[in-house]
């Protein structure tokens, strides 16, 4: 009787650290705006990261619709390919900044692929080629400047697994 008891206490242990792992995790940066994301994401599960501006100042996003997203690869960070137009497309170019007024949120979001240019060509355009990214530590690279304060960086680290 004691060792079934045992084991149960142990899986839920078990199921609420993974639990707790798959929770948003609301991280305050510099008093300027609050990210919310999971430490742990399962392959093929798409990254979803927020941004709300918590100041009653403006907070600027630097290159909003570009995703800098890297991945741990030894003792280095190399940035994942995610294209922001198909490949030999032309497209506008991506705005430079989006100014998120006090209380608004941004929304940074990735499923997990990194792109190439393939061989084929339809209508002289090469094809992007989307390939699922192998399990690891990655991080997201946030571009931000509120009205009264200079550019700065912010990484997130996150896993897939």
């Amino acid at each position: 009787m004691m060792k079934h008891l045992i084991i149960i206490v142990l899986i839920f242990f078990a199921y609420a650290c993974k639990t707790q792992q798959n929770a948003m995790q609301i991280i305050k940066i510099d008093e300027k705006f609050e990210l919310s994301a999971k430490k742990v994401y399962p392959v093929g599960e798409k990254i979803s990261i927020s941004i709300k501006n918590i100041s009653e100042n403006e907070l600027t996003i630097f290159r909003p619709m570009e995703k800098f997203f890297y991945k741990k690869e030894g003792e280095e960070w190399k940035r994942v390919n995610i294209f922001y137009c198909p490949c030999d497309a032309s497209c506008p170019p991506p705005p430079e900044k989006l100014v998120l007024k006090g209380d608004n949120k941004y929304k940074i979001s990735w499923d997990q692929k990194e792109d190439s240019c393939g061989e084929k060509r339809i209508n002289g355009v090469r094809e992007t080629i989307e390939k699922q990214v192998s399990v690891g530590t990655y991080r997201v690279e946030i571009k931000y400047a509120s009205t009264t304060g200079k550019h700065k960086k912010y990484f997130y680290e996150f896993q897939i697994q």
